[in-house]
């Protein structure tokens, strides 16, 4: 889980009234404060700034009790085409594909050599004038398809019916005499391709319908048969529908909209294990809860509101549910996490501490009252190891050159790092790397930690005090004088105590990272919930431990 930007949110005023009260399952959060129905989470989509790009041109979705595919304008879902048996429907952008006996693949129509297989491309002959509602079109498809033209309908915010697959401008043309001979004079107008434009076919390969819209969204629901209601894609199952959009350079960004119980479902088991402590079920479903209130709206010009990996919050969708953490996520169903009277805005969480949180200062560089660091006593200790040669520090902090050295410049009072210096023959002066960059400028498990290098030695005072040092460079005096320690093999020699002779660096070729913890360590640790709550503490206490001064509501 990462940073996220700050939500605010406003009290309504109520009123309640007894018999409204016992019929609303989460009406204490609900009447309080203003807390989202659903959320949409996105599954592949494409997002350079954050360096992904998961979208996809073509998938499976399929529920046992059947499909709708329709499209969401307004608060209200209208339906294209509608399925209640156990079928799979193919949706991809309205492309270049070819199709094998149902599998389909896209292609590039300016490469060489072209696929032999049955090709399908983005442009289309709409067959006659608008029509009034869905209801019309099929009517028309009917009789179009027993005069033997595979027609379908056609939604581009207005309603259509159309045909074919063609490959260019030209092919479609000349099968509009064909058209013709079938159907009679009449309107045919072929469609040229559009960048937002969805297709839908069976698993056989038969076209379902076409949708396009700069008003609507388009959405695949799993019928009301279906119980649970939960649908899959490319076999994958979920709760709530699927919104499928057409972002400028990218393929088909797919979402899920789901119910925020539904998405804690989903979610709280990969974050936390579903069979954890139940009590540390309720705090992490608290503390993932607060999460995705706070980040409604984090990803909005791709079209979500959180995304699915540890970018935002891990989600799995159904398949990851356990009757443990869904018990636990409806017990706290009407609970949020308030600091002042409001909804607390800032809500993190963590792997693990090594026995004390951070405070959010010294990893994101602003400080919050109720992220203060916090002793973690009941958490067992995670350590860790990471050794990176010299030219992978380079490839981190290329601007530096050949790396000469690394060093800690400045710790918290908690004793993670928080000023991490490189020095480099480029480089008169070291770059520093602060704050939360100590840690992930070298992908390190967490800011608690020290370095020992290749070409440390360690000397001891008269008062037994040892010292770390490094030789290379450095004035020794030798048979022929006083010289500068310098090796074209970079290896020297030292005698340790006993005249044991050891084998050091003169600059340091490897550099071991040795800590404790895992994460960012603000916040809320799960290891540490996990631990408080089989030593008897319950969920709200877990949470008013790790953030100072809020209160469960």
């Amino acid at each position: 889980m990462y940073i996220f930007a700050r939500a605010e949110f406003k009290k309504t005023a109520c009123i309640f009234i007894s018999i409204l009260f016992l019929l609303m399952p989460f009406n204490v959060a609900k009447a309080q404060f203003s807390i989202p129905e659903t959320i949409k989470v996105g599954l592949y989509y494409s997002d350079p700034s954050v360096h992904v790009n998961t979208a996809v041109a073509s998938f499976d979705a399929a529920a046992k009790a059947g499909l709708s595919v329709g499209f969401y304008k307004d608060n209200s879902f209208t339906p294209i085409y509608e399925n209640n048996s156990d079928s799979t429907l193919v949706i991809r952008k309205d492309s270049y594909f070819t199709n094998s006996n149902g599998s389909f693949k896209e292609y590039d129509p300016n490469t060489s050599p072209i696929p032999q297989d049955q090709k399908a491309g983005p442009f289309h002959i709409i067959l006659g004038t608008g029509y009034s509602d869905m209801t019309a079109v099929y009517e028309q498809v009917y009789t179009y398809t027993q005069k033997g033209i595979q027609a379908y309908p056609v939604f581009t915010d207005t309603w259509q019916v159309g045909t074919g697959f063609y490959l260019d401008q030209n092919a479609a043309s000349q099968d509009i005499p064909n058209i013709t001979a079938a159907l009679g004079e009449g309107s045919y107008e072929v469609m040229p391709p559009a960048d937002n434009r969805i297709a839908v076919f069976d698993k056989a390969g038969n076209p379902i319908c076409l949708f396009s819209s700069d008003t609507a969204y388009f959405r695949v629901m799993p019928e009301e048969g279906n119980d649970p209601r939960i649908l899959t894609i490319n076999g994958k199952a979920y709760r709530g529908a699927l919104e499928v959009r057409r972002l400028s350079g990218s393929d088909m960004t797919v979402i899920n909209v789901v119910n925020l119980q539904e998405y804690l479902y989903g979610n709280v088991p990969p974050e936390i294990g579903g069979n954890s402590h139940p009590e540390a079920l309720k705090a992490q479903a608290m503390a993932a809860k607060m999460y995705a209130i706070n980040s409604i709206g984090k990803h909005k010009k791709t079209g979500f509101d959180v995304c699915a990996t540890t970018h935002c919050q891990v989600y799995k969708g159904y398949g990851a549910e356990t009757k443990a953490s869904n018990d636990a996520i409806n017990k706290i169903a009407d609970k949020v996490i308030t600091y002042n009277g409001k909804l607390a805005g800032q809500i993190y969480y963590f792997a693990s501490s090594a026995g004390r949180t951070e405070d959010s200062e010294n990893v994101w560089g602003f400080p919050y009252p109720y992220l203060k660091s916090v002793e973690d006593k009941y958490e067992p200790v995670y350590s860790w190891t990471k050794t990176l040669r010299a030219s992978d520090v380079m490839a981190r902090i290329p601007d530096i050159g050949n790396v000469l050295g690394m060093s800690i410049l400045k710790t918290s009072q908690a004793g993670r790092v928080t000023q991490l210096a490189g020095r480099g023959e480029k480089s008169k002066d070291p770059e520093i790397k602060s704050l939360e960059r100590a840690r992930t400028v070298f992908s390190l498990e967490s800011q608690l930690y020290t370095i020992v290098t290749d070409a440390d030695v360690f000397t001891a005072s008269k008062a037994l005090v040892s010292t770390k040092s490094q030789i290379g460079g450095k004035k020794v005096l030798s048979s022929s004088g006083i010289k500068t320690l310098k090796s074209s093999t970079n290896k020297a020699y030292v005698l340790g105590a006993g005249g044991k002779k050891k084998t050091v660096a003169l600059v340091p070729e490897t550099y071991t990272f040795t800590g404790k913890g895992w994460g960012h360590a603000v916040g809320m640790s799960q290891e540490g919930a996990r631990s408080m709550g089989k030593a008897g503490f319950k969920y709200d206490e877990i949470i008013t431990h790790y953030f100072s001064g809020t209160k469960i509501e």
